[in-house]
């Protein structure tokens, strides 16, 4: 017999009914082993960080590092960048494969970043694409004085320290890099809503034990 217009809404509805519970006891099943992490003293799984930058800011890149390792120490994030890449290892995809991976990707921008071919062709190419995809947010962190303002991509991001003054022309250049992994940390509040719910309590016991 054909089917009527009232039960093909009929299967309509029913279907429609069991997606949502699907995704419903999918939800519950997250929470629940949340709750078993913390539960069990682990905390939530650390954000991975790819850091693009150019050679000539090496040292810039170690100072951001050294500013970050609170976070990492505490969890919340796995920085990476190409100083990681063991030997043996073809450097090109480790490069390909974090920035794949990555939920914040930072840019050290001087006019050694602007300089520099392979980051504009390779990994800048490849951080956009998540980046516009929302898969991964791009922040510049602004070291040394350039002309940034007339590049499209950076001009049209959020960039650190506050009102993007680079870090060499703040006063005291730990209060330039204190402000922006205090931005970073906000930035990774906004990322996961359950990371707002864990005390800082919680953190420091991880760390001293």
């Amino acid at each position: 017999f054909p089917v009527t217009i009232q039960e093909r809404e009929e299967e309509d509805r029913l279907r429609k009914g069991a997606e949502i519970a699907a995704i419903k006891a999918q939800e519950e099943r997250k929470k629940r082993e949340e709750e078993d992490r913390l539960r069990k003293g682990v905390g939530p799984k650390p954000y991975n960080v790819f850091i693009v930058y150019a050679r000539k800011d090496a040292d810039y890149l170690e100072e951001l590092r050294n500013h970050l390792r609170p976070m990492e120490h505490a969890g919340l994030l796995n920085v990476w960048c190409d100083r990681e890449i063991d030997p043996g290892v073809q450097w090109e995809k480790a490069i390909i494969d974090s920035i794949d991976t990555a939920d914040l990707i930072l840019l050290i921008v001087s006019t050694a970043y602007y300089k520099s071919a392979y980051i504009h062709e390779k990994e800048l190419k490849y951080a956009l694409e998540r980046h516009e995809k929302g898969e991964a947010t791009m922040i510049p962190v602004i070291v040394r004085p350039c002309n940034f303002k007339v590049d499209p991509i950076i001009s049209s991001l959020q960039a650190l320290p506050k009102n993007a003054l680079p870090v060499t022309s703040w006063k005291d250049r730990d209060d330039a890099w204190l402000d922006v992994v205090n931005s970073i940390q906000k930035e990774v509040e906004n990322l996961e809503p359950l990371y707002r719910a864990l005390t800082f309590e919680f953190t420091f016991c991880t760390l001293r034990h």
